[in-house]
């Protein structure tokens, strides 16, 4: 944007701000008189909507304890328990009943919105006693032989566990008949009141159904006919009234199966801990109430209602649009001022950019005007020191690059060389000239040089390389035709809207050769001196044992000096060497599950000698139960070895080398304690490294590579463990050694059974544990249902018990069950039964039935169970 149309653009935001000000300040007054007066009505409709709510639920308790107390309710008591006569006034169970189912349908004549009412006893998988349904002429029992069992509806176990004499209510859910929803889905609240017998124990439950639509439409249209109303529980179901729409296009909308976006005040309204409040969405404003109390299992209830911002704030929209018609006169005539002064503003400026469009940079330098006085001049002498800073930064990062060591290189897109620095000209024997504008594959090998403009034009045009931002080792071939080995590292970057490479080439060839050295020199201590230390060790150690006694104790001194400094050399080798093949990254692991105890206790007895040589106790702690671990047992004796040997050679003499071992959650810690000297701070973070050494002069007190446990941390994170380690000077060292823990498998005993019994015997791999339960007392009657929680209890299991049924779930904690069946012989003599929630296909022909817990009734499971039993032991008996 150009400076004069900057300084336009100024004026016209000075007008714009000063406008907005003043007719902030007209509108926002006549805004907060007019919000006020509507938030003061919206209150008080809210709140007297929200108590005849709260009256709605008051009026179904009061129905209920009016009913619980009527004669019928303690005669059907008293009948049942005396063979269906009442011995009071020996009335029968069917007199009783009939009153009761009149006293129903009287209620429900007076109360609109009930459409059912039941007495449900416990006896008889919870058995309705009275069920009385609204029919389209009236009220209508249901006959006895008709009434159902709800034991298996939620709301059956809530009534169940109620408080004496107090109402529950339930969530508002479509109304159930028979196991299923009642095709007409009315959306019902069930307000339930437990009957006790005299006795204090549990006989059943008083129900009213409540059409909660039918409910809420009522106090709709009586309450508020002309506003916006939400009614929303604490659930999140919710019932949308609007003033100018038909009832059906009001329906209830429950949480869980919305048909239609949630509006936004009912999500705000859920969110919000306050019991009201003023809500604020585009366009309208909403007042909402939270009435709390025994109003169902969603503890609470809230109105909202709604007006648009056009009722509320018509006056104040008015002056706005009268604010912004003088505002936008004002920016016109200011427009047109600006214009005018920006133009005798910007000609010197016009002048200068036209300068420095119009020569080059050398010549811009003397034809810039720095004499003058005001802003141009400044930005001209700004301008001349910058290009003068510009010119003297090119020439020293030129010669940065020309200067380098490594050889540096820009290549185009299509490979062609750009820029070649003379470390390029040194390394590769080309001169910068004989290179530039060719192709770059002239420093490459063939086969490589074929493919390289590939690569380049397949990271252009988007699909990536991997040969970007990487450093990696290539053969360049040089002007003599000589075949040298370089390290490439190729960036991607982008000048002047192409893409560029550039390549920092370094020339390897010592660092190979000093390679091929240290492999040599690797190489020589393997075989040239590892091998003849070892046997000079043996012939020393034999000297030493054979020696006769009457030599003298110099030469003895002598031989026994030997053998020590002949170990400490194959020690140092063996660091060295296992050092090597762990920075190499060539190191192998041999994993088995080792008994920690076990292990320890050889170890102690390996460096026994060490810390008798030392006067240093070893005391060593094991668990009382056994630890098993995964590792390679010859290194982890080596990672004890040099703990151990470290802890010893730093102890004091008489003093205790502590090894202890224990279960720490899912690990096992093994923990090696010295009272010695301790470890300084300023060692503690260096004390891994390979090399480092507390006292590193040559004189120092305790000998050592510096290798040791460098390697043992190498060791133990190589075989999935940690090590760590706390010290204080003078107070000693303790180290810590922690790896997994493996679980040792358990002994299974087999199933015992009384004697006589001849139920079937069925094992069910589940980890739902509560699941198994319900399963399990729903058929035991027929088959004795053992659990196995994992495919590792169920191999455990059936390695010592006979099943004649074997239910699987799929998704289990240690993988699918199906591949129990892999490991099983002959399974045609079992009832084979997949029960997952997983709705997936299994084509498996060793499977009898496939159930899906989602799509079974929990009642009809049991009965499929013992069909499919029947029919496949019918089966045997007839192929036998």
């Amino acid at each position: 944007m150009s400076m004069q149309a900057r300084i336009m653009v100024l004026a016209f935001c000075c007008v714009i701000v000063s406008t907005l000000v003043i007719g902030t300040i007209a509108y926002n007054r006549i805004r907060e008189a007019t919000f006020d007066q509507a938030a003061e009505r919206l209150a008080g409709q809210t709140k007297l909507m929200a108590q005849r709510f709260r009256l709605a639920y008051r009026d179904i308790e009061e129905d209920l304890f009016a009913l619980s107390t009527t004669p019928p309710i303690r005669g059907i008591i008293r009948a049942s328990a005396n063979g269906g006569i009442d011995p009071y006034d020996g009335s029968s169970l069917e007199n009783w009943r009939s009153r009761l189912a009149a006293i129903f349908a009287s209620i429900m004549r007076n109360r609109q919105s009930y459409f059912q009412m039941r007495f449900i006893g416990i006896a008889d998988q919870g058995r309705e006693v009275v069920h009385i349904d609204r029919v389209e002429n009236g009220e209508r029992a249901t006959p006895t032989s008709l009434l159902q069992q709800k034991i298996g509806e939620p709301y059956f176990a809530r009534a169940m566990d109620g408080a004496s004499g107090k109402v529950l209510f339930s969530d508002v859910t479509y109304n159930r008949e028979f196991g299923g929803v009642d095709p007409r889905k009315i959306p019902a609240i069930r307000g339930m009141l437990p009957i006790d017998r005299p006795d204090g124990t549990r006989f059943g439950f008083l129900v009213i159904n409540v059409d909660y639509k039918k409910m809420l439409q009522a106090t709709f249209e009586e309450l508020a006919p002309n506003t916006n109303t939400l009614v929303v529980n604490g659930s999140g179901d919710y019932m949308q009234y609007l003033k100018d729409g038909p009832v059906k296009e009001h329906p209830l909308e429950l949480h869980g199966a919305y048909t239609r976006p949630v509006p936004r005040s009912v999500t705000e309204t859920l969110r919000s801990p306050l019991q009201g409040g003023l809500l604020h969405d585009n366009e309208s404003v909403a007042y909402f109430v939270k009435e709390k109390g025994n109003i169902g299992a969603s503890d609470f209830i809230s109105v909202i209602l709604q007006v648009t911002e056009d009722e509320l704030y018509s006056d104040a929209r008015k002056t706005r649009r009268e604010v912004v018609l003088t505002g936008i006169l004002l920016i016109l005539a200011c427009l047109s001022i600006s214009v005018l002064i920006a133009r005798a503003m910007m000609a010197p400026l016009n002048r200068l950019v036209g300068l420095v469009r119009g020569v080059d940079d050398r010549e811009l330098l003397a034809k810039l005007p720095v004499d003058r006085t005001d802003e141009v001049g400044d930005l001209a002498r700004s301008l001349k020191e910058r290009t003068q800073a510009l010119f003297a930064s090119e020439a020293r990062a030129g010669a940065i690059v020309d200067n380098v060591l490594d050889g540096l290189l820009l290549i185009g897109e299509n490979g062609i060389i750009e820029r070649f620095n003379p470390s390029c000209e040194r390394i590769l024997g080309y001169k910068a000239e004989e290179v530039i504008g060719k192709n770059v594959a002239m420093f490459m090998e063939a086969p490589l040089a074929a493919r390289h403009d590939g690569f380049l034009s397949e990271y252009v045009n988007g699909h990536g390389s991997g040969f970007i931002d990487t450093s990696r080792e290539v053969v360049a071939v040089t002007r003599s035709g000589e075949k040298i080995p370089i390290e490439l590292a190729i960036s991607a970057l982008r000048l002047e809207g192409a893409v560029k490479f550039s390549g920092v080439i370094r020339d390897i060839r010592d660092r190979k050769e000093m390679d091929r050295l240290k492999a040599e020199f690797v190489s020589t201590v393997s075989h040239e001196l590892r091998t003849p230390l070892t046997s000079i060790r043996g012939s020393l150690g034999l000297i030493e044992r054979l020696m006769p006694a009457e030599l003298s104790e110099s030469f003895r001194q002598m031989v026994h000096l030997a053998r020590k400094n002949t170990e400490r050399l194959i020690v140092l080798v063996n660091d060295i060497l296992d050092f090597e093949k762990l920075s190499a990254n060539k190191l192998e692991y041999d994993m088995s599950t080792a008994d920690v105890n076990a292990e320890l206790k050889q170890a102690a007895e390996l460096n026994a000698g060490y810390a008798e040589e030392h006067d240093v106790s070893i005391d060593l702690r094991l668990a009382d139960e056994a630890l098993r671990v995964s590792v390679d047992v010859n290194r982890f004796q080596q990672i004890l070895a040099n703990l151990i040997s470290n802890a010893i050679k730093f102890s004091r003499r008489g003093e205790t080398v502590v090894i202890r071992a224990e279960g720490v959650g899912d690990y096992i810690r093994i923990s090696v304690i010295d009272t010695g000297a301790g470890i300084s701070d300023a060692f503690k973070e260096n004390l891994f490294t390979p090399f480092a050494q507390a006292d590193g002069t040559s004189s120092r007190e305790k000998s050592g590579t510096g290798l040791g446990l460098a390697i043992t941390k190498r060791f133990v994170e190589g075989m999935n463990g940690s090590i760590d380690f706390t010290s204080q000077e003078g107070v000693g060292t303790t180290f810590h050694v922690e790896f997994p823990q493996l679980e040792a498998s358990a002994s299974m005993e087999a199933l015992e059974r009384a004697e006589g019994d001849g139920r079937l015997v069925g094992l069910h791999i589940e980890d739902d544990t509560d699941f198994y339960k319900i399963l399990a007392a729903n058929v035991d009657d027929d088959i004795l249902l053992v659990q196995a929680r994992t495919l590792d209890e169920a191999r455990r299991r059936m390695a010592v018990d006979y099943f004649d049924v074997l239910i699987i779930d799929i998704s289990l904690e240690d993988g699918n069950g199906l591949t129990i069946l892999d490991e099983l012989g002959d399974v045609e003599r079992m009832v084979v039964v997949v029960l997952t929630a997983l709705d997936i296909q299994i084509d498996d022909p060793r499977v009898d039935l496939i159930v899906v817990k989602s799509r079974t009734r929990r009642g009809d499971l049991p009965e499929m169970l013992r069909d499919l039993t029947d029919r496949k032991i019918r089966k045997r008996a007839v192929a036998s």
